[in-house]
């Protein structure tokens, strides 16, 4: 199984037609911003992961899969923790926080999936 790419931006590109200035413009980045996104030499900000959603219809974890995977793994790291800290608590506040951390990590794709 092929391992998947950590960033599908210039896939998606190329799957457009677009040439790196033409979605750059649409992304409201420059040209060698772009580059270095595609060379995995920089990381995007919150608007061009919303942008690459708004133009390519696909979501953040499926054009930057790697970054995703990172941050998701960090996060469900945290909510572990708390989860663990307020488990022993009793009072109603900790129990529905508890409830929701439950929730959250179910929803974490699974190990394998990630980038």
């Amino acid at each position: 199984m092929a391992k998947p790419l950590p960033i599908y931006l210039l896939t998606l590109r190329k799957r457009w037609g677009l040439s790196q200035r033409e979605l750059a413009f649409l992304l409201h980045i420059s040209s060698t911003m772009l580059s270095k996104l595609e060379r995995l030499e920089r990381r995007p900000s919150a608007s061009v992961l919303l942008a690459a959603e708004m133009i390519f219809g696909a979501a953040p974890p499926e054009v930057f899969p790697s970054m995703y995977g990172k941050v998701e793994t960090t996060v469900m790291k945290k909510a572990a923790a708390l989860y663990e800290r307020l488990d022993s608590r009793q009072d109603k506040r900790s129990k529905e926080i508890c409830r929701r951390l439950l929730e959250m990590i179910k929803r974490a794709r699974p190990y394998d999936d990630r980038a």
